[in-house]
């Protein structure tokens, strides 16, 4: 995506992008395809991030590194972390382990210290009650980013699209919950908490 590494902030994001797109393309071919799901993050991200006047450099670089970890081993993603708590809610839910390992290379591998941007990353998963701007736009990028093509995210996608922000969490959110009961799985009581959250901010609006 040339066009998307000409409206990157500054050279400190840029040098970020291309850090972690020399990751990825170190990595088998069969991953690469990730960092095109990255790319289109971070162009989801920067655009929403204007629309609702959100610091557009802590978005983008969120966004390109909310998936820096999501190929490590468990082992490797656990020495990351930094407290008990976190390696024990990350063995619970194991879907977790890549956005709180990957929220942990913002300071250890390039040196910057924000909590915002962090928690960002660390939540973009399912997200959690009372978000900030920030966490909610790097939530629904990783949802309804242009390269996904399931029916749900081209739902969802417009509905963002056409200005209905917290309508799009909250149906992004349904589909996951639905799509995970009907494999079987229960969701995290977090997840359940978000669609209440979300359900009764569209039905005050």
């Amino acid at each position: 995506m040339e066009q998307l590494f000409n409206i990157l902030y500054d050279d400190e994001v840029k040098r970020i992008y291309l850090a972690c797109k020399n990751k990825y393309l170190s990595l088998d071919e069969k991953y690469h395809s990730r960092f095109t799901h990255i790319e289109g993050v971070c162009q989801m991200a920067t655009l929403l991030a204007k629309k609702y006047n959100v610091n557009v450099k802590k978005a983008q670089i969120a966004a390109i590194l909310h998936d820096y970890y999501k190929y490590e081993s468990h082992e490797e993603m656990e020495s990351l972390l930094d407290s008990k708590e976190e390696i024990e809610e990350c063995r619970q839910c194991p879907v977790l382990y890549h956005a709180y390992a990957s929220s942990k290379a913002l300071g250890k591998i390039f040196g910057i210290h924000d909590k915002e941007i962090e928690n960002a990353i660390k939540y973009h998963v399912f997200g959690k009650t009372n978000m900030t701007k920030l966490e909610e736009i790097i939530l629904i990028s990783d949802y309804t980013e242009f390269n996904r093509k399931y029916q749900d995210c081209i739902e969802v996608r417009k509905v963002l699209l056409d200005g209905n922000f917290d309508k799009a969490i909250y149906l992004s959110t349904r589909y996951t919950i639905d799509h995970l009961v009907k494999n079987n799985i229960k969701p995290h009581p977090i997840q359940c908490e978000v669609l209440k959250e979300y359900e009764r901010k569209i039905n005050n609006e």
